[in-house]
């Protein structure tokens, strides 16, 4: 197994890692880059970050109803994250300086959409685990304060959310 989505599929979890019990050691299932930026959450802040696997899954249902290719025509935003071109070199600097150095796949890729389901996973969780604010969020989002809509709102959206933003919150940040 090389990802959750594996797991997933070997569990016959139709409906994906939302329901996972996330007090499980999932180490055998995260990929290393994430593994690499979970850890650093938990010296951070103290707690088990494995749930922001479960928000990066909202969020990649948020923004593209999980589509890796996915393509915003009003913008530059790409792939499951809909990361804009801006936020992207900016990501690949966060999750770069996380990890010392980065895969040549990672370097090389001149847009989100030339990099696999999982490294653009890693790439979104750098940006947001770096991202200043951010810890106070994830803290009250990892100990169940909240649905993680503020950190979604903060922390990666980053902007005034549009009706349909509002509307689609209700599935995926209820």
């Amino acid at each position: 197994m090389n990802n959750l989505f594996d797991y997933q599929e070997n569990k016959k979890n139709p409906i994906g890692i939302m329901n996972l019990d996330f007090s499980t050691d999932l180490t055998p299932y995260v990929p290393v880059m994430d593994k690499i930026i979970l850890d650093r959450v938990e010296n951070r802040l103290g707690l088990n970050p494995n749930k922001l696997l479960d928000f990066a899954y909202q969020v990649s249902g948020m923004e593209s109803d999980h589509n890796p290719m996915a393509r915003n025509p009003d913008s530059t935003a790409k792939g499951q994250y809909q990361l804009t071109d801006a936020t992207f070199i900016t990501a690949k600097n966060r999750l770069k300086r996380i990890m010392g150095e980065l895969p040549e796949r990672i370097v090389n890729a001149e847009t989100v959409l030339d990099l696999s389901p999982d490294d653009q996973r890693s790439l979104f969780l750098a940006h947001l685990t770096e991202d200043k604010g951010s810890d106070e969020r994830m803290q009250s989002y990892l100990t169940g304060d909240n649905s993680g809509w503020d950190l979604y709102l903060h922390n990666h959206y980053k902007g005034d959310p549009t009706p349909n933003t509002l509307r689609r919150r209700k599935k995926y940040f209820p």
